[in-house]
């Protein structure tokens, strides 16, 4: 009897120790979602958390659910871009995208709803994303300018391999909204230091970026969270205008046309090809895209003053490019999943059951909202963004889920 009981102990232990290394592992997946040269050790970190999911949910040692209000919206997406396949331009890169940039960032988020499913393991995201983005804006800083000597006025990351600089506004902009939220709501002054450090530190990265499409979708949406503190609203516009002044980005905004010529030559270009796939579009491979001859078919459709600007690839813009792989159809659902966020995230602003839940649900539907402003100048559904946005999405379910477990709780 003893023996068995201590092989049910130990197999208890063992048990325990995998479903703690799951969020482990996409902890440390999600901290190093803005560096270079770590993609080795962020797949093998995101493969091995699957394979322990797999292992657990089939032993029966893991309760792994796909309860949420998006699961729904979800399903009816993947679903489009599934059928979609068949009539793809490209099937075989159509097929490779749907898995690596959709059902692998699915995977990512059902992991974070499942596994961070509480007040401190959501904590724990918090820090993660405002630890990592510190880390990496001042490495990045430091190297760029210090080392490798580039001129203040030089875009930062332009030179750093696989960082994109016109991609990075998006993670900045999360973590600087849930940095101020900590400072506005962590009454320990130790800690208001320390976030007002991390906080000048990556203010600096996103202006030093000189992206005009973050810097809209931040003055968008910051002052929101300062609504109840007017001083600190007044001190960190000050502080806001001194950094502007002292950076390029400001010349940009003077001189620069808001939609540049060649953008909206790409535009144009992108929307004849919606009009000869409206429904199904071209398949929801990206490399599409790298079909020169086919963009210089649909480019000769073009206003004629368009046809001769330097063409800009992609559709930089997040609505257009999902109305071109997926059509119409496809653009509606994926507003739909939107719509089913946004409607989260404002529910649980305005009634969550406590403090901490109606603030980071307010907090959270400022950073989708900046993600949807900055949509409408880059295409952001891979890589680092796309991240970020799953990662709100995760943030937001965990939030609903908590406040959703306190009605029921409280009604029983």
């Amino acid at each position: 009897m003893t023996s068995k009981s201590e092989t049910l102990k130990k197999e208890w232990q063992i048990y325990t120790c995998l479903n703690q290394s799951i969020p482990l592992l996409i902890g440390i997946f999600l901290f190093l979602n803005l560096f270079p040269h770590v993609t080795a050790v962020k797949e093998i970190c995101f493969y091995l958390s699957a394979i322990l999911v797999l292992i657990l949910s089939i032993s029966k040692k893991t309760v792994f659910s796909f309860d949420s209000p998006s699961t729904i919206p979800f399903i009816l997406f993947v679903f489009w871009s599934l059928i979609g396949i068949f009539f793809a331009l490209d099937i075989k890169n159509s097929v490779h995208d749907i898995y690596a940039h959709l059902l692998k960032y699915l995977f990512f988020y059902y992991i974070l709803i499942n596994y961070f499913n509480s007040m401190k393991r959501l904590t724990s995201l918090i820090w993660i994303v405002i630890i990592s983005t510190t880390i990496f804006c001042s490495c990045g800083l430091i190297y760029f300018y210090i080392i490798q000597n580039y001129n203040i006025h030089t875009r930062f990351a332009m030179e750093l391999t696989q960082v994109q600089t016109t991609l990075l506004g998006i993670p900045f902009i999360f973590a600087i909204l849930m940095t101020v939220q900590c400072i506005l709501h962590n009454p320990q002054i130790r800690y208001k230091i320390f976030l007002m450090s991390c906080l000048f530190i990556i203010t600096t990265a996103l202006l030093l970026t000189q992206s005009k499409g973050p810097l809209i979708a931040f003055l968008f949406t910051f002052p929101v969270l300062f609504y109840k503190h007017k001083r600190l609203l007044f001190i960190f516009v000050l502080i806001f205008s001194i950094l502007i002044s002292t950076t390029n980005i400001k010349n940009r905004i003077i001189t620069e046309e808001f939609i540049h010529p060649n953008r909206l030559g790409a535009i144009f270009t992108y929307m004849e090809i919606i009009k000869d796939h409206p429904i199904l579009g071209t398949g929801f491979g990206m490399q599409t895209y790298d079909n020169q001859s086919l963009l210089n078919t649909y480019r000769q459709r073009i206003p004629l003053k368009y046809q001769n600007t330097e063409f800009v690839k992609y559709p930089h813009n997040l609505f257009l490019d999902n109305a071109v792989r997926v059509g119409v159809i496809g653009l509606l659902l994926f507003l739909y999943i939107i719509y089913t966020f946004l409607r989260m995230g404002l529910k649980i602003a305005r009634y969550g059951r406590e403090a901490f839940i109606q603030s980071w649900g307010l907090c959270l539907l400022l950073g989708l909202c900046a993600f949807l402003i900055n949509g409408m100048s880059e295409s952001l559904l891979y890589g680092p963004p796309a991240i970020v946005l799953y990662t709100i999405f995760g943030m937001l379910t965990i939030l609903w889920k908590l406040n959703t477990t306190m009605y029921t709780s409280n009604h029983e």
